[in-house]
């Protein structure tokens, strides 16, 4: 058993992230870039990941680009293909940043088991997923990349967005 398990600096480290207030960061992006370094202090095993996926990244979007790639990552179009595609989905649509921000709030502030900002960006299924979904709605408006992306995201998800998008 590991005897950092439990432990008081452990306990420390998960009530200063829970104590961490919103209106003492500027954004939401400090919130979690501050959450997530004490993380990565406290949990080197954790701290690559947390590196590439957050604290390597100043922006919101580029945090998300990166996350969401690669996990549509394959072997037929790489992670930077598809970050491509999801950058020139948030600039068709600026909205998408502004739910997956609110998405991120009000799993924060109404789920008693969520702590963190940090944690629904970087662990929780369901918010990936629906920040997938309006990507591909979003896609499926431009001239390209429909195709692409509902095969990749149906891979994760295993439904079909084009039946979503064009039967509603």
């Amino acid at each position: 058993m590991n005897p950092k398990i439990g432990s008081p600096r452990r306990e420390n480290v998960s009530r200063e992230i829970e104590l961490l207030d919103s209106t003492n960061a500027e954004s939401l992006w400090e919130n979690i870039g501050h959450e997530v370094k004490l993380r990565a202090d406290f949990e080197p095993i954790m701290s690559t990941f947390l590196y590439a996926t957050v604290l390597n990244h100043s922006t919101f979007e580029g945090a998300l680009s990166f996350l969401l790639a690669s996990k549509l990552d394959s072997q037929v179009v790489t992670s930077m293909a598809i970050r491509e595609i999801i950058d020139e989905a948030y600039q068709a649509d600026p909205k998408i940043i502004e739910a997956a921000e609110t998405d991120i709030k009000a799993v924060r502030e109404r789920d008693p088991a969520c702590k963190s900002f940090s944690t629904p960006f970087l662990f929780f299924k369901g918010f990936g997923q629906l920040i997938l979904e309006l990507l591909s709605i979003s896609i499926s408006f431009m001239k390209n990349g429909i195709s692409l992306f509902e095969t990749l995201f149906s891979k994760i998800v295993k439904i079909n967005l084009f039946f979503l998008v064009f039967n509603k």
